[in-house]
């Protein structure tokens, strides 16, 4: 256990040393992504019957766009840190959950990175980074359909966080000594996620509540980013 403490502080503090260079370069950008995120729902009963079918899977495909924050530091060594932060508006599809298909809501996540830039000239760099995010969602719906002679109000909620782990290419371009373009893209896959459905149906003669929770775990998730950033 000792040894094991004494290795990690070692480690934060190597890591703590190569940011602390003077000589780096601080890249802020503002930029929009298009994050395309393919998942397996799992749930522990059928949705539509009484069968207790367990381990039911559910493919979904979520779609975004997102406005994003990033600071990038590279030092001169070439070893490069990465944080962001995005917000933006999302959308569920899928065949296998028909009854929220289609539904849109609000998106947000984190980012963070670690890695290295093998391009490091005056008007260029590009880096490499190992990351991990996180995100949540939150997806409402309300429609009315006519089921008889009745119609019925159904109103739908998710609620969503995961988290993810992989690789990025970002790419930045000086204009000027300040300013620039910034460029990347984004390919991971979801480790760990959960979501709940939340469905309530209103004929106005009776109210029904229904709940359905799901393990998340991930395919591949790609995002591209496009934006402009200034350079300290």
């Amino acid at each position: 256990m000792k040894k094991v403490t004494l290795s990690t502080f070692a480690a934060i503090f190597l890591l703590a040393s190569a940011f602390a260079d003077s000589d780096k370069r601080v890249v802020h950008s503002i930029n929009i992504s298009v994050p395309v995120q393919m998942e397996n729902w799992k749930n522990d009963t059928s949705l539509f019957s009484t069968d207790t079918t367990k381990n039911e899977n559910n493919d979904v495909t979520l779609t975004g766009v997102n406005f994003n924050w990033n600071r990038m530091t590279v030092n001169d060594g070439g070893f490069s840190f990465l944080i962001g932060a995005g917000l933006g508006a999302t959308s569920l599809n899928s065949d296998d959950l028909s009854f929220v298909d289609g539904h849109s809501g609000f998106d947000t996540g984190l980012k963070f990175g670690w890695g290295f830039a093998p391009v490091r000239s005056e008007n260029n760099i590009l880096a490499l980074h190992a990351f991990f995010s996180f995100n949540l969602k939150y997806i409402t719906s309300s429609e009315s359909k006519n089921i008889g002679e009745s119609s019925v109000d159904i109103e739908s909620t998710i609620e969503y966080f995961s988290s993810a782990i992989g690789i990025d290419a970002i790419f930045v371009h000086n204009f000027s000594e300040h300013f620039g373009l910034f460029a990347g893209i984004d390919v991971s896959t979801t480790v760990l996620g959960i979501s709940e459905i939340f469905i309530e149906s209103n004929n106005r003669q009776l109210v029904d509540n229904d709940s359905f929770s799901f393990d998340i775990s991930g395919r591949v998730n790609i995002t591209p980013t496009i934006g402009i950033c200034w350079i300290i």
